[in-house]
């Protein structure tokens, strides 16, 4: 072993030693304060964009919430938020503005040239006809096809959209087409632009002790999502890694590698266990590597896998269909109309009956980092997957009729 070894090895474990006893503080810190009690966390809403994050933001931006504290707290978000560029927010008069939830604003078009339509997740315009539309994505991977364009299109001459995620990531070129951000839109985070508005809403409601632990609650969690601590424990963390500055980058390089061994090895071990569960009726098999959006597992008929129909579990990547939580349904391949598919009613998709997959009471996202933390963990693993043959077994047993019995009116309809 040479000695430079020697040395990576030291620094390395200095390094880790730094940041587990950083994490060990802030634990610590946590139970002091009694912040481990999240009423967002204890009712299953840490992740849930629409029924949770959402309606609470939409709340407090509104001059007429329930906070009572009248356009205070939208007048704080314009500022905290605007920067040189956002024309239209140039005298935004928060006093007369109204903010509406999931903003109809008419039927999806996404022809080139004619995008329009959908839902705002918030729409705030006040009455000289200026607006605001903030596109909340918490998990910033359920992106629709031409989102942003659609929404820059509306209002258009009057019209600033906000692209909100927990670190301020661009949307793909399939949600905002041709559009640069900084110029059509804008990204905002929670990380930064929605934790220092809070912070001084918090400051505002300092005496009205409800509407302030509640603020503060919020940020407990927002910090969580996004693995920030405080300033002081922050400063530590930052002093660490600049000590060991290339161990560091090292760790970073190869943490992904690190992240999906544990996802595949979870996946593999699935799947081998659900081969003999559900009996040899059935191919279990792996789908796209867990490296890519998606990662399923397959659960086919034996003999009838070139039939469209099939049952499936995703996503082991944590990025997917439903904010990338991982979930058991019934599988359309090619997504196109079936007997199968005007049974269940509406348009041909792809997922159907998909039902979310739990641990602790709690939806499944692998994406989330303090999850794969408590994965690591040998028995916790097996917990995991325990439930996940638990709840994919009751679902095959429960609709294996339905899709036995249309897998065979398309048998007979290939055979005649």
């Amino acid at each position: 072993m040479t000695t430079e070894t020697n040395l990576s090895r030291t620094s390395l474990i200095r390094l880790f030693t730094g940041v587990r006893n950083i994490v060990a503080n802030q634990k610590q810190i946590e139970k002091l304060k009694g912040e481990r009690f999240n009423i967002f966390r204890i009712l299953n809403m840490e992740r849930d964009e629409t029924a949770a994050h959402t309606p609470f933001l939409a709340n407090l931006l509104n001059p007429a919430g329930s906070h009572d504290m009248g356009a205070v707290f939208l007048r704080h978000f314009v500022e905290t938020v605007r920067t040189d560029k956002m024309d239209h927010l140039a005298g935004f008069d928060w006093n007369s503005a109204r903010v509406i939830p999931n903003y109809y604003i008419g039927p999806v078009v996404t022809t080139d040239g004619q995008e329009s339509g959908g839902y705002l997740d918030i729409y705030i315009k006040d009455g000289r006809e200026r607006s605001i539309t903030l596109e909340n994505k918490i998990d910033p991977h359920t992106e629709q096809k031409k989102q942003v364009v659609r929404y820059h299109n509306f209002n258009s001459a009057r019209n600033t959209v906000l692209y909100l995620t927990p670190e301020g990531s661009e949307p793909s070129s399939y949600s905002r087409g041709s559009l640069e951000p900084g110029t059509h839109f804008f990204l905002v985070s929670y990380k930064e632009h929605i934790t220092e508005w809070l912070s001084r809403c918090l400051r505002e409601a300092a005496d009205k002790p409800i509407l302030r632990e509640t603020i503060k609650q919020y940020i407990v969690l927002i910090k969580r999502i996004t693995m920030t601590t405080d300033d002081q424990l922050q400063q530590q963390l930052t002093e660490t890694l600049m000590a060991h500055f290339e161990e560091a980058a090292w760790v970073v390089n190869n943490f992904n590698k690190a992240k999906f061994e544990l996802l595949a090895n979870l996946r593999r071990e699935v799947v081998a266990r659900l081969t003999p569960v559900l009996g040899k009726g059935y191919k279990v098999s792996e789908g796209v590597p867990v490296t890519q959006k998606y990662a399923q597992v397959w659960i086919e008929f034996d003999g009838l896998q070139h039939y469209p129909l099939c049952f499936g579990i995703e996503s082991f990547n944590g990025e997917g269909n439903f904010g990338g939580r991982l979930y058991v349904g019934m599988f359309n391949q090619d997504g196109k109309e079936n007997s199968f598919t005007k049974e269940q009613g509406g348009r041909a998709k792809w997922w159907y009956q998909e039902r979310y997959i739990t641990l602790d009471g709690a939806d499944v996202f692998f994406s989330d980092n303090a999850l794969l933390v408590k994965l690591v963990d040998p028995a916790t693993r097996q917990l995991l997957i325990n439930r996940i043959i638990e709840e994919t077994k009751a679902f095959v047993d429960e609709y294996e009729p339905v899709l036995k019995k249309h897998l065979g009116l398309l048998a007979q309809v290939v055979e005649g």
